[in-house]
């Protein structure tokens, strides 16, 4: 009976740790994506100001 016990106690601590590492990973691949994101943001806005500024009728 103790075997047993100790058997489901290990599976569900091991089941735990896997849900553990699955969060760290989805969260480390949110951070990734927010940065990547960022950047395009920061490139999109780069290349309308070329934009605004090679089409201002006053330049």
């Amino acid at each position: 009976m103790q075997i047993m016990h100790n058997s489901i106690h290990e599976e569900y601590r091991q089941r735990l740790a896997n849900a553990d590492w699955a969060l760290a990973n989805a969260n480390a691949q949110c951070k990734v994506k927010d940065a990547v994101i960022a950047a395009r943001d920061v490139k999109i806005q780069e290349l309308t100001d070329l934009l605004d500024a090679a089409t201002d009728p006053a330049a």
